[in-house]
Formats: structure tokens, sequence, C-alpha cells
């Protein structure tokens, strides 16, 4: 089963969290890390560390944060690098389909790269313009 870190600045991870829980209920592997005013990255870097080590279940770990370059991504990225016995990823722009895709992919027992593929391609088709859907539902009709 893969394992699944949220990693992000302020209460994100945890509203992300409580939000996939409402849809889909119990979840497994899961763990969330934040970045509050006043922590330190090595903090942040630790909280990771033991959130990776905690869901790891053999079949990877996807580490979703919020924001390129941030703390919580340049924390994980040094966790992906101090830990080369784990097969980890880290993805930036986390959001809620990509989260949900990811869990559906945990249960599925889909393949790692499989799973970090179509969570991607989940990310990008999860945003849109309600206007320009709006035409296309109109065109529908």
């Amino acid at each position: 089963m893969l394992g699944i870190v949220i990693a992000t600045h302020g209460d994100l991870a945890k509203g992300l969290y409580d939000a996939a829980n409402l849809i889909i209920g119990v979840m497994n592997h899961i763990e969330i890390c934040s970045l509050t005013h006043g922590d330190s990255a090595n903090k942040l870097q630790e909280s990771i560390q033991e959130a990776v080590t905690s869901v790891d279940q053999g079949n990877g770990v996807i580490i979703m944060t919020d924001l390129l370059s941030g703390t919580p991504y340049n924390q994980a990225l040094l966790i992906k690098k101090t830990l080369p016995d784990y097969k980890i990823e880290v993805v930036s722009g986390a959001n809620l389909p990509m989260l949900i895709a990811l869990i559906n992919h945990q249960l599925l027992s889909t393949p790692f790269d499989k799973a970090l593929e179509s969570i991607l391609e989940e990310a990008k088709k999860g945003i849109v313009l309600a206007e320009l859907m709006e035409e296309d539902v109109e065109e529908e009709f």
C-alpha cells in the first residue's frame, strides 16, 4: 500500500486531510505535517521523516507539498536524499482532487509509478474556469 504524507504551510495539510476524510471515510497510512509560525525548518524535517517512516509499507511514499520551492517542499526533498533506502517522490501543488485520486490508488494497490502519473493528471484536470465549463455544458444540450 502506498504511503502518503501531506506537508504544507499552516493548516492546509489538516484541511486537505479532513476534506478527504469527509469524502472517503477512514483512511490508512496517511500523515500530515504542518509548518506553523515559530517552527524551524529542522522541526518540519524531523516531522516529515517520522511521517515517512510511519506510513511506509514497502510500496513507496508520496509526499504532497503545497508550494514548489517552499519550506515543506525543500525539507521533503532533503528527506528523500537522507532516506535512500525508501522509495519517495515529492510532488508540489497539493490539492483535493490529487489527494482523492492518490487515496483511491492506495486502496486499489496501483503500482507506485502509475499512481504518481495519474495523480499529476488528476491535479491538472481539477483546475478549470467555470465559465468555460458552462460553455461546454451548453454545447452538449
